[in-house]
């Protein structure tokens, strides 16, 4: 079984990676680190690579991106990990990663928003929450 810390590029980030890594431990099971590239991400991944060779990321190309970053931010951590890069629905994403990958918790940070921001703008952490089979740890930051 898999301990999965689904990070961002937020502050909040390096505490998502020890929290999973302290549940990975007390479980004994294996700790993934996944992010995702945003739509928007990923479109500026493609302008860049355009730009750069004039043709399109491949993309092995995008995911490695992805999973460059979750090594990035994971590499503090004491404890082995495997970085995990994917694209696309950041939430359908890491949903679909704990669904399909044996995975007995996810922890991902969160940040305190109003009823109306969550209905206009929606929530990484509440899709994941709904969408994933296994039980789901928050770190909540008001701060962002």
């Amino acid at each position: 079984m898999v301990v999965l810390a689904a990070v961002d590029r937020s502050n909040q980030a390096h505490d998502v990676v020890e929290e999973a890594r302290y549940l990975a431990e007390l479980t004994n099971e294996e700790l993934h680190v996944i992010h995702v590239l945003s739509r928007k991400e990923f479109v500026d991944l493609e302008r860049t690579s355009v730009d750069e060779t004039g043709g399109p990321a491949s993309i092995d190309q995008v995911r490695q991106t992805a999973e460059s970053i979750a090594d990035e931010i994971a590499s503090e951590t004491e404890s082995e990990y495997v970085p995990v890069g994917e694209f696309g629905n950041v939430a359908s994403e890491i949903s679909q990663y704990a669904n399909n990958n044996e995975v007995s918790y996810v922890v991902i940070g969160g940040r305190k928003r109003t009823p109306v921001g969550k209905a206009v703008f929606g929530s990484v952490t509440q899709s994941v929450l709904l969408e994933t089979k296994v039980p789901v740890v928050t770190l909540m930051n008001s701060a962002q």
